[in-house]
């Protein structure tokens, strides 16, 4: 893999048998068993505060969680892809109010983050 991310790099969904992985480029970018995981740290994340920013989507396992926590105010997420943004939007339509998704540079993103 190049140290440079692509501009529009090639993303699937590959469910065999109901394994989940997303993968760019031919690459793993994230696996569903890794959920559990995910859940947990975002609950443990979710103790200590209310307003969130993630870098990458992947599955939006942990996107989901932390959005989902009562005690979550906003949660935005960066992810670089469209592609990958379009396929959490269409695996997952209805999201909570506090999810926001946006399709940046994730270090073009942060420069301007006060």
């Amino acid at each position: 893999m190049s140290a440079t991310p692509p501009d529009d790099p090639d993303v699937t969904l590959i469910d065999r048998d109901g394994e989940v992985t997303l993968s760019i480029d031919g690459g793993q970018a994230m696996q569903a068993w890794e959920r559990d995981l995910m859940h947990a740290s975002a609950d443990m994340l979710c103790t200590f505060g209310s307003d969130f920013l993630e870098a990458g989507l992947g599955l939006g396992l942990s996107a989901l969680r932390i959005a989902g926590n009562p005690a979550t105010r906003r949660h935005r997420v960066v992810e670089r892809y469209q592609a990958v943004a379009d396929l959490f939007a269409t695996r997952h339509p209805d999201v909570p109010a506090s999810l926001d998704v946006v399709v940046a540079d994730w270090f073009t993103f942060i420069e301007g983050v006060p």
